[in-house]
């Protein structure tokens, strides 16, 4: 509580005094927040290497998640691979890594199991960090590597923390922050607005539903077509569009 609301309240703050002070706080946190998608959407950490794998994590993840993905990635260096069966399409390799514990910083080394799908290009590691953090192990980078791939499906980037996505939570209004103003933040409004009354009109009947989800997936095909347009100068400034 302390660090989130850093230099606003301290042990001598009255109730009165937090109250007025909340806002404050959490503007600056919202304010923070988007400057810092602004930067990581504007720049890259620079890559340590050339290989593919690289290039598209830190294109497409924001600078804090592709610097995490780094860590793994140069985490390979203590790795060591072994491969025990190799089939047409199921493969299995043992992935030894030297991990370091304990006060003493001794390092002991531990084995990690890899399958590989070879149709579908993916591998589950024992280790289970993907499925826990939703980041892929060194252990799994291992056997990307030493199986040429130089892009991973697409479930192992997570839309969450693509610097390309806008945060569905930063179009919510909100007293304390100022953007909730803007003309961005009023169309946002009134396209929702809008979708609530089709979809209470359409819910109520199958044929109805589906209409509009045909129709809202035609639309959305044209906006993606269209976004290099529509990200360049030609918004309308018409207050009630």
């Amino acid at each position: 509580m302390n660090s989130y609301f850093d230099d606003y309240i301290n042990s001598k703050t009255t109730l009165k005094q937090f109250v007025e002070q909340y806002e404050n706080a959490l503007a600056k946190k919202v304010a923070n927040e988007k400057n810092e998608d602004t930067k990581s959407s504007q720049s890259y950490i620079p890559c340590i290497t050339e290989d593919g794998l690289e290039n598209q994590f830190q294109s497409a993840y924001t600078n804090a998640k592709a610097k995490e993905f780094q860590d793994q990635f140069v985490g390979k260096l203590n790795c060591s691979l072994h491969e025990r069966k190799i089939g047409d399409v199921w493969s299995e390799y043992e992935v030894k890594e030297w991990v370091t514990f304990g006060e003493e910083k001794r390092r002991k080394r531990v084995s990690f199991t890899v399958d590989f799908n070879g149709e579908t290009n993916e591998a589950n590691c024992n280790c289970r960090l993907f499925e826990f953090r939703g980041m892929v192990c060194r252990h799994q980078l291992m056997v990307f590597h030493d199986r040429g791939i130089q892009r991973v499906p697409e479930k192992y980037v997570f839309r969450r923390w693509r610097k390309d996505v806008k945060r569905v939570h930063t179009k919510i209004r909100i007293n304390y922050d100022n953007s909730s103003r803007t003309m961005e933040a009023h169309r946002h409004d009134n396209m929702s607005n809008l979708f609530n009354e089709v979809a209470d009109l359409a819910e109520d009947c199958p044929d109805k539903y589906a209409k509009v989800m045909e129709r809202l997936r035609e639309l959305k095909e044209e906006l993606i077509e269209s976004s290099v347009v529509c990200g360049s100068n030609m918004i309308s400034s018409t207050p009630n569009e």
